[in-house]
């Protein structure tokens, strides 16, 4: 039953990182495509500004909890984790994949 639960947690969180890796690559390549790639594409191009969560909101056309929300739910983490994971060029820790 152990094993079983370790490889669930495992399969997830690589599902959940492939997931994070397909959903860069496309704000890379479409940033307008949907509100949350805009919002992807803003961080990334703005990496060595302060991150202004309301202007994200106004580019990707949402709440601010809706904001945090969605990066959560599709990225596995928040838009100020997001921005420094890309700053530093690395991954976040195995914890948060």
């Amino acid at each position: 039953m152990m094993v079983e639960l370790g490889v669930t947690e495992l399969v997830m969180r690589m599902l959940r990182h492939q997931g994070r890796e397909f959903i860069l690559q496309h704000c890379a390549e479409q940033p307008d495509n949907t509100g949350m790639t805009a919002v992807v594409d803003a961080i990334q191009q703005q990496l060595n500004e302060p991150l202004d969560i309301d202007r994200l909101c106004q580019l990707g056309c949402m709440s601010r909890s809706r904001l945090y929300s969605e990066f959560n739910r599709q990225l596995g983490c928040s838009p100020g984790d997001a921005a420094s994971v890309a700053h530093e060029g690395s991954r976040p820790p195995a914890g948060d994949l």
